[in-house]
């Protein structure tokens, strides 16, 4: 990981090149015995105890998390991009604050235990260390590692966050009907349509709030991430709830047009394997005697690739 520190009003500004690095990283290492005298000597005269440089550590957090919400996480502009490598784009680092209220799976255990299993990109060791350092709160009190979750516990946490490089491909608005209040764009493989896991502006629905000007966009029907095509957005939440409505009672069918290599067989082929979801997050589900019943049908539409001999 690469850190660079640079000065700024209210404290250090701290940027990385590891993905989705979280702040809590860096407050006991800046704690350390290496870093005291920069910080006694900008602070105190005599030398500063651990809990006092804990106590100032948290404060310069505070003041860049301030500053850098000054404009808004989300409202990113095509500028704020960064273009990595010919074909992707990223946005550059910033702090996030994360808030969560209690879930029902989680009541009754350890707040450890539940971070440790419920969010499995880092280690159990990671999270101990991370939460002893107490910036976390519940309930905005610091928490602690064996604090048992309770009904209606309010957690917290800032992360700096890095989000992966997303395809370059601009999002297309090819219609735009304000009087049923809706749009229809052709969103570009790599782009996830809601905030999820790593993505939180690099998504289609952020994407189109912050550069197209829409106040608030409303999903219908929904593309994972690494899937391109059409997608029917909704302006109005009195619109959205109608046309879901008829997607749950199936007046809506929806159709998938793959591109695939080699020729397909000219017959309708049926799937039916039940699919088991093995994490929720990561939107991992495989083929499972134990899962839900699922069916998908295959059909050629048409085979264009031909081998011509000419002289």
């Amino acid at each position: 990981m690469i850190v660079n520190q640079t000065s700024r009003p209210g404290g250090t500004r701290v940027t990385g090149d590891h993905e989705g690095v979280s702040f809590l990283s860096f407050i006991l290492p800046l704690a350390s015995p290496a870093f005291s005298n920069i910080i006694g000597r900008v602070q105190v005269v005599r030398p500063p105890s651990l809990i006092q440089i804990q106590d100032q550590f948290r404060h310069t957090i505070a003041c860049m998390i301030m500053s850098s919400f000054g404009g808004g996480v989300t409202e990113q502009s095509e500028s704020v991009y960064l273009e990595t490598v010919p074909g992707l784009k990223k946005i550059p680092p910033y702090w996030y604050p994360y808030t969560t209220y209690a879930k029902e799976r989680w009541l009754g255990r350890e707040l450890l235990e539940v971070v440790s299993t419920e969010f499995r990109d880092r280690s159990i060791e990671y999270y101990r260390y991370a939460l002893e350092s107490g910036v976390t709160t519940i309930n905005g009190q610091v928490a602690k590692p064996d604090h048992i979750i309770q009904n209606g516990d309010r957690m917290e946490n800032v992360v700096h966050r890095h989000e992966p490089p997303v395809s370059s491909i601009p999002i297309k608005v090819l219609l735009e009907d304000n009087e049923r209040e809706f749009i229809v764009v052709d969103k570009p493989g790599s782009i996830p349509v809601h905030a999820l896991g790593r993505y939180h502006c690099n998504t289609l629905v952020a994407i189109l709030m912050s550069n197209f000007g829409y106040e608030k966009i409303y999903t219908i029907n929904c593309l994972e991430r690494l899937t391109s095509g059409l997608m029917i957005l909704q302006t109005s939440s009195n619109r959205a709830r109608r046309l879901t409505n008829e997607f749950v009672l199936g007046a809506v069918r929806t159709e998938y047009v793959a591109q695939v290599n080699g020729k397909f067989p000219g017959n309708e082929i049926t799937c039916k394997e039940p699919l088991l979801t093995v994490d929720r997050q990561m939107g991992l589900n495989i083929v499972h005697p134990d899962g839900k019943p699922a069916r998908t049908v295959f059909q050629r539409l048409r085979f264009l690739t031909s081998i011509v001999e000419h002289n």
